[in-house]
């Protein structure tokens, strides 16, 4: 009778242990599922959209913040920057969707290795980018993207295209509003403006 309770006992804790383990597992799991869909599929060393907004309405977040707790979120003000690959779609066309795919992954890599160690950048969504700066002046950001954007259109492709690639960007900062939709909308305004001003200028 008593080796039987002791070898119902064993099978017991044997369970408990093997579900403990697969907790275990399954915590490790969900950590990973939450790292990729915080990631772009296409450019994995780029945040997505989900990634990109979290971060960026913690950092305006932080804006508000007082005496020693704004000194540990670090942020004093934040310039958001919205990008537009232009002519991916005639990439697409011309060359074929893996050109284009390439198009966008140089550009997400041109905009990574650009950008400051504490700064964001991600793909928004198809042709379309975010890098979010924290502590720069607008004008010093104005410097840094018109840097990315020689660095990207300097960039030879194996492939050919009668559009000549390149990016339109828009500048938004939080001396205009601390408001992470504002600042998008802003940019985004920008960004169609200087797109329109460089077909023009084609």
């Amino acid at each position: 009778m008593a080796r039987k309770i002791h070898e119902q006992a064993a099978r017991v804790q044997r369970q408990y242990q093997d579900v403990f383990k697969r907790n275990i597992e399954l915590e490790r799991e969900v950590a990973v599922l939450r790292e990729l869909v915080e990631l772009d599929t296409l450019i994995p060393e780029l945040l997505n959209r989900r990634g990109v907004e979290k971060a960026g309405k913690a950092l305006l977040a932080g804006l508000s913040r007082e005496g020693d707790e704004k000194r540990r979120t670090g942020a004093e003000n934040v310039v958001l920057v919205m990008i537009d690959a232009d002519f991916l779609k005639r990439f697409n066309d011309e060359a074929g969707h893996d050109a284009g795919d390439e198009m966008l992954r140089v550009l997400g890599s041109t905009l990574r290795t650009g950008i400051r160690a504490g700064d964001l950048a991600a793909r928004w969504g198809g042709d379309e980018f975010v890098v979010v700066l924290p502590n720069i002046a607008p004008m010093t950001a104005q410097v840094l993207m018109e840097r990315i954007a020689a660095n990207f259109e300097a960039h030879r492709f194996r492939f050919t295209c009668t559009a000549v690639h390149g990016i339109s960007f828009g500048i938004a900062h939080t001396e205009e509003t601390k408001r992470w939709k504002v600042l998008l909308q802003l940019a985004d305004a920008r960004m169609m403006a200087h797109k329109r001003w460089r077909k023009r200028g084609r």
